[in-house]
């Protein structure tokens, strides 16, 4: 048997070679200060790296393998943030708190734990997880296709926001109060973010338009985002521009018979993911700038290192057990093994 540190954690040095063939890495997060990134799998497991390793100038390979690895759930963990001086991490049925400090000390150990309403025995995952700053409120977009809300201080669940009719795959919260849920119900639904209980105040569907419907491929929605009066989308249907304010589309953009899983907005520029060992870069009128190549059969997670300039990166995860780093974002500098 694996050993364990005093809280019960498993505690390994690496992976078992049919561990790393079965692995997929759903979710990504740096740590505030910029000098760590921790990503979540499927089997369970967070893995951290810590950046000054890979970016050093003697950096050799032994240097691209994690600095500490634990497992964190008995379930898969499809979504990972930072708040604060806490990883969040969100599974089955649970979502967990842990101090960064104590992962960096390799002495990780749960801070909190939140359970996700449940009806019956099926497990309900959290998909996507935001917190909002200013209030201190934790948002989770989760399979029963429900929003819940959760007040940080004091762990109680404060709320939820319900109308999608199937699984919620992706959320994202912009500084107007507006709650943005993607849904494999096929529909983006807009919420005011403060008000939880009411009725949607806006919705997108996509498979409407002809332009942007693929109906050999489905409806299902996997992605939203938003950068000023612009929603992106993306899933079955070709990704597309929205304007937020009026929720007609403004463009959709061609990635042939790739599904978009993923995506986000970095310095006027959307960065999206999915089907294909690809990552598209658009500028803001849905024009395609660059294409970079990367090591997932299938891209689950992009994310950027803003907390520190000096170690500023993109990183791309999905299928397999490799995370690929852009320090120029347009191609892989290196890759991180798990």
């Amino acid at each position: 048997m694996p050993p364990t540190d005093k809280s019960g954690l498993e505690m390994r040095q690496s992976r078992t070679p049919l561990e790393r063939v079965h692995t997929t890495v759903f979710g990504q997060s740096f740590s505030r200060c910029g000098n760590f990134l921790a990503v979540c799998d499927n089997l369970g497991y967070v893995t951290v790296y810590r950046l000054s390793d890979a970016l050093s100038s003697n950096s050799r390979k032994t240097n691209l393998h994690p600095h500490y690895y634990f497992k964190a759930s008995d379930y898969s963990i499809y979504s990972i943030i930072t708040h604060d001086d806490t990883l969040i991490c969100g599974g089955g049925n649970m979502i967990s708190g842990w101090l960064w400090s104590d992962i960096i000390s390799k002495s990780a150990k749960i801070s909190w734990s939140l359970k996700i309403p449940s009806s019956g025995s099926d497990l309900t995952e959290a998909n996507s997880l935001e917190v909002c700053k200013e209030d201190d409120v934790l948002y989770a977009g989760c399979g029963d296709g429900k929003t819940y809300t959760w007040k940080l201080d004091s762990g109680v669940l404060s709320g939820s926001f319900c109308g999608h009719t199937d699984v919620i795959q992706d959320i994202h919260l912009t500084g107007s109060h507006t709650l943005l849920s993607a849904s494999e119900d096929g529909t983006v639904r807009i919420w005011d973010s403060r008000q939880s209980g009411k009725e949607h105040q806006g919705m997108i569907t996509p498979s409407k338009e002809p332009a942007i419907n693929r109906p050999e491929i489905g409806k299902w929605l996997a992605l939203v985002v938003a950068q000023d009066d612009l929603i992106a989308c993306g899933g079955a249907p070709h990704l597309s521009l929205w304007s937020q304010r009026t929720l007609r589309p403004l463009t959709s953009m061609d990635t042939g018979l790739d599904s978009q899983h993923t995506g986000l907005f970095s310095d006027d520029m959307l960065i999206t993911g999915g089907c294909g060992k690809l990552i598209y870069q658009w500028n803001i009128n849905g024009e395609c700038k660059t294409q970079v190549p990367v090591s997932a059969s299938t891209v689950y997670n992009i994310s950027v290192n803003h907390g520190n300039p000096s170690k500023k990166m993109l990183t791309v995860a999905g299928a397999g057990h490799k995370v690929d780093a852009c320090l120029n974002f347009g191609y892989t500098s290196f890759t991180y093994e798990l």
